[in-house]
């Protein structure tokens, strides 16, 4: 039985992980035009440091963890877009772009598809 003060992690995680997520992605995506440009696999770094600290299953690490994914991710979309801008001329950057996000979004419905799977090697069955 819970107090009218106790916190129920059930209830307080999943809006705390929706704004890491929506905070993260935005962080990565204005910080990319401003940091000194990287490979973006430096910044994968980052999401695989926040994929470790997801994994620990801790579950008030978890809002830290997916901050920290979401922010790799907005710094690799943001720098790949960057460079784009930097080195693709005026008349074909429209045409680069959409065909950067349309292989970015191959990946993303490609591990959506992939999510059992991983979801059984990591909880099990």
């Amino acid at each position: 039985m819970t107090g009218a003060g106790t916190l129920y992690m059930g209830n307080f995680l999943p809006p705390v992980s929706g704004l890491a997520d929506m905070l993260g992605g935005l962080c990565g995506r204005v910080l990319s035009y401003r940091l000194q440009a990287r490979h973006p696999l430096v910044y994968a770094t980052l999401s695989v440091a926040g994929a470790i600290t997801l994994l620990t299953k801790v579950p008030l690490l978890a809002p830290l963890g997916v901050f920290t994914v979401l922010m790799g991710d907005g710094l690799i979309y943001g720098s790949i877009a960057r460079r784009i801008d930097e080195i693709v001329p005026k008349q074909f950057n429209l045409i680069a772009i959409s065909f950067w996000l349309f292989i970015g979004d191959f990946g993303s419905v490609a591990g959506s598809n992939l999510i059992c799977y991983i979801r059984l090697w990591v909880v099990g069955s």
